[in-house]
């Protein structure tokens, strides 16, 4: 498998619908790898999980509301939606 994703890029877990920074490819499998998600309380959790669920931040169209502005979700910006 072609690895599409480098260590620190800003990842988006389709299934999980969470956002998150890319830590490395699992040692057993590049289909797998570890991502430290933001969670709700202000804490990272990392989490191992299957690479086809991941799309890079950049890829993803940003949700605009209504004044054009990218909507604050939760206290943080949020820049990019599915």
């Amino acid at each position: 498998m072609e690895k599409k994703f480098k260590t620190g890029d800003r990842v988006y877990h389709r299934n999980l619908k969470q956002y998150g920074k890319f830590i490395g490819y699992a040692w057993e499998s590049d289909d797998e790898c570890d991502v430290e998600f933001e969670e709700e309380d202000g804490y990272v959790e990392q989490k191992h999980v299957s690479v086809s669920w991941l799309d890079l931040a950049d890829s993803i169209e940003p949700v605009l509301a209504a004044n054009g502005e990218p909507i604050k979700d939760r206290g943080s910006l949020i820049d990019f939606s599915r």
